[in-house]
Parts: C-alpha cells; sequence; structure tokens
C-alpha cells in the first residue's frame, strides 16, 4: 500500500499545480512564439509585448507565448535570437509550417514583428532580410519656437518608431523660446530655479503670424512621461540647445528680470554671479567675452543635461549654427571666432564630463583662419554647404576624423515659414509657404515625398547644387536627420502638420525608407501605395490623442506541464532573472516550483 501512494500523490500534486501555472493557449491560428530556453529577459518581454499589443490592434489578437522548440505548432511565427543578424536588423523566413523572425537586439526584434505585421497588413508574408543603413535616424522637432503638447510628442515617438525612426531631438532653445520647464524639486535638483527663463516671444521679423500659445511650454512632468514613452518604443531622446548664437529670446528675458530684479545673481559650481546683461552687440547671441553671461548659459544648459542624463540620455547637440561675430571679442591675440571656438570647445567639456557625447551643426565650424583647433570629439551634423569661402566642407571634416550625420536642407528640412518679406513682393515665390514645391527662395521646396525618395541619399552629404560633391559609405556616417523648424509657430496647427496640406508623415515614410535598406526597384508610386496599408502606428486615434493599445500579460509557457518530465524540463530552464525575483515567482506560484519545494540550482 506505501508503493500505491508514492504515485497517487503525484497525481494530486499535478491536479493542484497544473491549473494554476499552464495558461490555457488557443489551438487555433498563429501564436508569437519567443523560443528560448529560459524566461525571455525582461527587456525582450517588453518589447514583444509592445509588438504583441500593435498586432492585436490590428485585428491579429495572436498569444504571446515562450519555450522551447519542441513546443512549436503549426502556425506559430517563431521569434529567435541569433548573433548571426547584424545590429537593429532582422530577418523573416517563411515555409509551410511557420513564419520564422531571427533577430540579434531587442531593436530588431521590434523591428521584425512590425515587418510581420505590416506584411499582414498588406496580405502576404514573405521572406526578408532588412538592416538599417544608418545606425541613428534621428527627427529633430523645434519645440521651442513653437509649443508642442505633450501628446503630440508622444504621438510622433509612436509614429516615428513605427516608420523606423530611433532618436528623436528636442531643439528646446530658440530666439523666440525656450519651453521646458525641468526646475521641479520632484523631478530635478538644481543650484538654481531658472523656471522664470520658460515662455516666448515673437521675432520681429515673423510677419502676420501670431502664435496662439505664445507662453506655453512643458513641464517636468510632461518630458518624464516623453522620456518614458520614448523608451518604451525604442527611441532615444537627444536635446539640443542652441548656443551662442539663436539667443535672442535668453538675452531679452535675462534682461527683463533684471529690471524686475536688479539684485539677482546665480551660482555656477557653487560660484555666485551676477550681471547687468549677457547679451552681445549683434543679434540674437551670448556676449562670450563676458565670464558671468557664458557662466550663467552653461549653467542653464548642463542643468538641462544632468535632467536628461538622469533619464539615460548620452547624446547632445549643442548646435552653434549661424552666430554672428561681435569684434568687441577679439583681443591682441585671438580673434572675435577663436574667442566664440574657446566658447564652444569648453561648452563641449562641460557636457563631455556629464557622459555625453556632443555634436554641433556645420556651418560654423573648423574656419581655415582659425588659431583655436575645435574638439576632436564634436561630431557634425551636416545641414548646409557654407557660404564662407573660410569654412569647412564634408570632406575637411571627414579628413578630421569626426563622425557625421546627414542633415541636407534640400531634402530634410520642413520648416514652418512663408516668403512674405516686405519689399520682395516683386519674387515669384512671394507668399508661398516653405514647404510648396514652388517656393524656390529656400531650399527646402525640394522636401517633397516625391523627390527626397527619388533624390536623397543619406550617404551624399551635399546639396543639389553643388559642384564638390562628397558621398560617404563608412563608419563616419553617423546617421540621418529629419528636421522640423518653427520660424512661424502660427503657421500650422499640430492637426495640420500630421495630415494637412503639407503633411508631414508622408516625408517622413520616404525618408525613413532611404535610411533602411532601400529596393531602388519600387518606384514612389508603388510605395506610397504600399504604406498606405499601415500609414499610422497601430492604435492611432488622433495626433492629440493616447492610442488604444491592449497589452498583453506576462507570456504562457508554451509547453502543456502535464507530465513529470514537460514539468522536469520546465523546472531546469535556465531563468534569466535575479535570485530575488526568482523566489518571489515561486511565492506567488505563477511557476509551478513552489508546489515541489523547488531547488536553488
Amino acid at each position: 500500500m506505501k508503493l500505491l501512494r508514492i504515485p497517487i500523490i503525484l497525481l494530486l500534486c499535478f491536479s493542484l499545480v497544473v491549473p494554476v501555472f499552464a495558461q490555457e493557449v488557443p489551438r487555433d491560428g498563429a501564436r508569437l512564439y519567443l523560443v528560448t530556453q529560459g524566461m525571455p529577459t525582461q527587456e525582450c518581454l517588453a518589447t514583444a509585448q509592445l509588438a504583441a499589443a500593435e498586432f492585436a490592434a490590428e485585428g491579429y489578437a495572436y498569444a504571446l507565448v515562450y519555450g522551447t522548440q519542441r513546443n512549436v505548432r503549426k502556425g506559430d511565427i517563431l521569434i529567435l535570437c541569433s548573433g548571426a543578424i547584424a545590429a537593429q536588423g532582422y530577418q523573416i523566413s517563411v515555409d509551410e509550417e511557420n513564419v520564422r523572425i531571427l533577430y540579434s537586439d531587442t531593436d530588431g526584434l521590434l523591428y521584425g514583428m512590425r515587418a510581420v505585421l505590416k506584411m499582414l497588413l498588406c496580405g502576404e508574408v514573405y521572406s526578408l532580410t532588412d538592416t538599417p543603413d544608418t545606425k541613428e535616424r534621428t527627427l529633430m522637432i523645434d519645440c521651442a519656437r513653437k509649443y508642442f503638447s505633450k501628446e503630440f510628442i508622444c504621438n510622433l515617438i509612436r509614429q516615428m518608431s513605427w516608420m523606423g525612426f530611433n532618436a528623436l531631438e528636442l531643439h528646446l532653445t530658440e530666439e523666440q523660446g525656450i519651453r521646458a520647464d525641468i526646475w521641479d524639486a520632484a523631478y530635478f535638483t538644481s543650484e538654481n530655479d531658472y523656471s522664470w527663463i520658460c515662455g516666448s516671444e515673437t521675432a520681429y521679423w515673423v510677419y502676420d503670424c501670431p502664435d496662439p500659445d505664445a507662453g506655453k511650454y512643458l513641464t517636468a512632468a510632461e518630458l518624464v512621461e516623453i522620456l518614458a514613452v520614448a523608451q518604451q518604443y525604442h527611441v532615444e531622446i537627444i536635446p539640443s540647445f542652441n548656443t551662442p548664437g539663436h539667443s535672442e529670446y535668453l538675452c531679452n528675458t535675462y534682461a527683463d528680470h533684471m529690471r524686475e530684479n536688479p539684485e539677482y545673481s546665480f551660482l555656477f559650481e557653487g560660484q555666485s554671479y551676477t550681471t547687468d546683461s549677457i547679451a552681445a552687440n549683434v543679434y540674437s547671441a551670448i556676449d562670450v567675452s563676458n565670464e558671468a553671461a557664458c557662466a550663467f548659459v552653461r549653467s542653464v544648459l548642463l542643468d538641462y543635461a544632468k535632467f536628461f542624463a538622469a533619464y539615460g540620455c548620452t547624446k547632445f547637440n549643442l548646435c552653434a549654427d549661424e552666430i554672428s561675430l561681435d569684434d568687441g571679442w577679439a583681443s591682441w591675440d585671438k580673434t572675435a571666432y577663436d574667442v566664440v571656438i574657446e566658447y564652444i570647445n569648453d561648452t563641449a567639456d562641460a557636457l563631455q564630463a556629464l557622459g555625453y557625447r556632443v555634436r554641433a551643426f556645420n556651418d560654423f565650424l573648423c574656419y581655415s583662419y582659425a588659431n583655436v583647433a575645435l574638439d576632436e570629439e564634436i561630431e557634425i551634423v551636416y545641414w548646409h554647404t557654407p557660404y564662407a569661402s573660410a569654412a569647412a566642407d564634408a570632406e575637411t571634416f571627414l579628413q578630421d576624423g569626426r563622425t557625421l550625420y546627414n542633415a541636407i536642407q534640400n531634402y530634410c528640412y520642413y520648416a514652418l515659414r512663408v516668403f512674405n518679406t516686405p519689399g520682395y513682393s516683386d519674387r515669384l515665390s512671394w507668399g508661398l509657404d516653405a514647404r510648396d514645391e514652388n517656393n524656390f527662395w529656400w531650399a527646402f521646396h525640394r522636401a517633397t515625398p516625391e523627390r527626397v525618395y527619388a533624390e536623397w541619399n543619406p550617404t551624399h552629404l551635399y546639396e543639389y547644387t553643388d559642384s564638390v560633391q562628397t558621398v560617404l559609405e563608412n563608419e563616419q556616417l553617423g546617421g540621418s536627420y529629419f528636421l522640423i523648424w518653427c520660424d512661424y509657430a502660427g503657421l500650422a496647427t499640430e492637426e495640420e502638420i500630421w495630415s494637412g496640406e503639407y503633411p508631414l508623415l508622408e516625408r517622413l515614410w520616404a525618408h525613413s525608407a532611404k535610411s533602411w535598406n532601400w529596393n531602388p526597384a519600387l518606384s514612389y508610386e508603388a510605395f506610397a501605395a504600399q504604406i498606405q496599408n499601415y500609414y499610422e502606428y497601430p492604435g492611432f486615434i488622433s495626433c492629440t490623442q493616447p492610442p488604444e493599445l491592449t497589452f498583453p500579460s506576462r507570456p504562457a509557457y508554451a509547453g502543456s506541464l502535464s507530465t513529470v518530465t514537460a514539468i522536469e524540463e520546465f523546472r531546469h530552464m535556465d531563468f534569466q532573472t535575479s535570485e530575488e525575483a526568482y523566489w518571489e515567482l515561486l511565492r506567488t506560484q505563477e511557476y509551478p516550483y513552489g508546489a515541489f519545494g523547488g531547488k536553488r540550482s
């Protein structure tokens, strides 16, 4: 009788354990099957759950499961990690039994799962190997001149991620405003409270286009939400602070503050400073010859840098473009230009001390007559062939060993601006939007989706009219940029930017396609027809409303757990989690170990 008791006890244990731990998995239709020898990592799970929610939002409510190869069923979409796949890339293969997605990192996992979803939406799943042509695919948004709501920016992150972009540069300061208040003790601690700098003003050259959101700005809490959504959607955030040019708003705001608080002083690195003015004698520039003025600007800039670094940001754009030189900066041994380069180098050094890789726009850097060399670690966002004969071209930066990002204005600018400058009404472009293909006054008219798709290439570091043409196809190509500039903040609403007369999304789709492993045989007409099947991200409602996505719970183990062999296999899987988390799972009986007094092997 004692011999009979042992199997009876085991059967009782099974009857108690299996209903609790073996979650029911649908027997019909496909499963999203993570093939693994253990519990997937938390990063892998979060990525797969996002993709599964997107599948469900588009009508493909497939169960998300994990397990070993032996439990795969016909019709499952298999998802396997492979060291043979390039970073961010994926490989899709199709046979009579299953669809397989191979990936090497979680970026590739997300892109690969989405590629299958897009194929389903187009009606055909086929074999494909895809990797991006550029490591970083950045969208920059000028949220300093124009107020963009937290909801719009979060949806822009979801949309750009769906398209294949992986970085969003938040351009925080401009000559018309600073619209990000990080000085909230709940989120950030500083030597100073600079909340008073946040706001906006309309530039004198903006004609008949009032800003409907004058004075509005993002709060620290909203920025934290934006950063969280970016992390969830595999988009890195790059803060951007323009200095020492494009600073008219900051200079004016400081002057106003001093008039109201004539005894005002601020701290920078523990030292107290005061100055009546931070402005130079030229338009929209910081007085870089004024030690206190430089300390104030760096104090503000480094506060932003510290705030974003606390949330994992590792890249920073200090811009340094379009600077007007003040002759008063020069001395017997330094030109005004040398003084500016010293300021840029010192600012870059402070950012690098915080762990940032620093970049700047190209147009004002590395002049041939400079006596001061630009910091060799500064990367270059190449947007414009400089007018000045002394300015460096793309080849010069490459010879310096610098990393370059393709941001050529001919194809990479979406500018909110109208050509309505007084005295020029006789020109053909008079009254036309800068985004209009008939507006020849600026180069931006070329950035139509058709021309971006047909003519732009991320490796071509030159403007359409250049005689000297530099092509870069090696590791010095850091990535590509598409830039949204908001010179005339009131020219378009968020909805009009998203899908109005000059829809942003069409341009972004074309730009992203050319930044990936583009198929030159696919005409723009065929491409435009294809993306209509998945034009906006899954769950999209509007550009100012959060999506409707239902995230799956922790994925079920794909095995049946109905035999001693199956349970022993499950028990000895190599779970990739901390010991504390592992035993918490046992205590909550999420896995069958607890009922058997699981061992710590």
